[in-house]
């Protein structure tokens, strides 16, 4: 178990996570989930 840079934001992710838990993307090809550079909903 490695810990990688999810391609979409940038995060750290566990190797065998099938999304990130920071923007909901596949961290090995950044597909999916919220784009990086979008804000925030969280209010």
């Amino acid at each position: 178990m490695a810990v990688i840079a999810c391609k979409n934001c940038g995060a750290k992710v566990n190797s065998e996570a099938v999304a990130c838990p920071a923007c909901g993307a596949d961290p090995r090809t950044g597909e999916g989930g919220s784009p990086a550079d979008a804000p925030s909903s969280n209010t």
